[in-house]
Formats: C-alpha cells, sequence, structure tokens
C-alpha cells in the first residue's frame, strides 16, 4: 500500500514539480569526457579510468563502453572495430562485438549480447557456460546489491529475472515495447520503454505499480526511497517534486549511489545532485 501512495504521490509531484537547470547543480570536473560510471568508479571514450575525485588510475587506451566494480574486483568492457574486449583486472579477453553489458557477481562474470544470449565466465575469464532466450535482442540489464540476482529487459517488452546461485529464471511480458533502462535495488525492479511506461516491480516480476509519460522514457534509476527518470521532451529529469533541465546535453543514463543522482552526458563534467 506504501507503495501505490508513493506512486501517486510522485505523480502529483511531476505535474507541480519546481525546475532546476544544471548550474543549480554540483559537478565534478573531468580530465576526459565521461562513458560509463560504476559504483566507485568513471570510465571515459579515451580509455581512462578515473575514481571518484577524477584521478586517472588506469589508461586503456581503448572506448571503454561499461564499467562494474565490486568488493575489490574491476570490470571494464571496451569497444574496438569489430570486437569487444573485457578486463578483469590484470586479465583480458577478447568478446564478440553483440556483447553490451557485463556485471560482476561474488565468482562469476554475467555478459549479456545484443543475440538475446547471457553468458557466464569465470574469474580467470574462461566461458562456463550460455543461455539463448528468444529472438528479442537484450537491451538493458541490471544487478541488485547482492549479487544474487539479475534483470535483463528484450525488445519485446519482457523482462528475464535470473538467479545466479542456482541458474533458474523465468520470463514475463511487462511492457509493450523495447525496454531502454533498469534499475534493480532492494527487492524492486524499475523498467523503462518505448510504450512510454516506467514500471516498478518486485524481485518476482509482479507490477507493483506504473506511470505514464507523454514521452519515451529512455532512462530510470531507483534512489533508496524513490526513483527518477527521464520524463519529457524538455530534456528534463524528473524525481519527487523536482524537474532537472539538462538542456542540450545528451544523457547516457542515470546512476545513484551514496545518496546521489548522477547524470552520465558524454561530457567532461559530472553532474550530480544530494538525494536524502
Amino acid at each position: 500500500m506504501k507503495v501505490y501512495k508513493l506512486f501517486f504521490i510522485l505523480l502529483a509531484n511531476v505535474l507541480f514539480a519546481s525546475e532546476l537547470s544544471l548550474d543549480k547543480l554540483q559537478y565534478l570536473q573531468l580530465p576526459c569526457n565521461l562513458n560509463a560510471i560504476s559504483d566507485d568508479y568513471l570510465a571515459c571514450d579515451n580509455g581512462y579510468v578515473l575514481d571518484k575525485n577524477a584521478n586517472i588510475i588506469k589508461d586503456l587506451k581503448e572506448k571503454i563502453v561499461f564499467i562494474d566494480n565490486f568488493e575489490d574486483n574491476l570490470l571494464i568492457l571496451t569497444q574496438a572495430n569489430d570486437y569487444k574486449k573485457l578486463y578483469l583486472n590484470d586479465k583480458v579477453v577478447k568478446l564478440s562485438n553483440a556483447i553490451n553489458y557485463a556485471y560482476l557477481g561474488k565468482n562469476e562474470i554475467y555478459l549479456s549480447s545484443l543475440a538475446s544470449e547471457l553468458f557466464i565466465f569465470d574469474f580467470s575469464l574462461k566461458e562456463l557456460f550460455k543461455l539463448h532466450f528468444s529472438n528479442a535482442s537484450i537491451g538493458a540489464m541490471a544487478i541488485n546489491e547482492n549479487r544474487n540476482k539479475l534483470v535483463l529487459g528484450l525488445e519485446s517488452g519482457a523482462l528475464i529475472l535470473f538467479d545466479t546461485l542456482d541458474k533458474s529464471y523465468k520470463i514475463k511480458e511487462v511492457h509493450k515495447d523495447n525496454i531502454y533502462s533498469l534499475s534493480f535495488k532492494k527487492h524492486r525492479i524499475l523498467s523503462s520503454s518505448t510504450d512510454r511506461k516506467v514500471l516498478l516491480s518486485d524481485e518476482n516480476l509482479n507490477e507493483i505499480s506504473s506511470l505514464t509519460s507523454d514521452n519515451l522514457i529512455y532512462f530510470c534509476v531507483l534512489t533508496d526511497k524513490s526513483f527518477a527518470y527521464s520524463c519529457d521532451v524538455e530534456n528534463n529529469i524528473c524525481i519527487d517534486d523536482i524537474k532537472i533541465n539538462i538542456g542540450n546535453l545528451y544523457l547516457n543514463s542515470l546512476y545513484f549511489y551514496d545518496n546521489k543522482l548522477y547524470l552520465n552526458s558524454y561530457s567532461n563534467k559530472l553532474y550530480y545532485k544530494e538525494i536524502k
């Protein structure tokens, strides 16, 4: 009941939201154009890996398209002309160009592909096995904080919930079109789609509630108590009773960590706002 109430409050707040422009936000100046973000690291299109103070800690000299860290491990996915590379600490392996997401588990690595496949590697970067789900491409992927469940979004509008421990999974149609963005926190899954809907589900893929926008919702992310999403044609990010206008920035993703909402926007500034 509390979650339903939250969504009605959010809907009302969006209608009467106050607007913030980028010059009202805090930002971190970067030595490169940001391309990916994880809990503790930033990654750039020129191959730099930065810590959260914008210090360069690694230079791969390759375009970084995805980054993830968990415990003491750092996972990096880079793009070459016609293939990808996966780095885990000091190890590297060449992969198909169809790989689009990579997440760390406690003892394994999970990779998704546009061919609707999930690959599982060990930490020596040896492939253990793969699963093929459907003819619909995987467009989004997210993993929970405990790294024991992950969710994948298909272009058909289906969500796939995968258990990393027993390797079981379930598929459920929840959207009417391609799923663009996913977030998985505290037993909640948030998804956004071409069908202009942002949907909150429990970790069994049961719908809790949803909101419909008059614009395509490309990005969404759960915060501790609420969620943020790209909400209208004016390039606003909506969260609670606030609209953040990002002007002519091209948003790459939304990220939430340590009480901060980060706007990853293919620029040399990382904008963020504290969310309490």
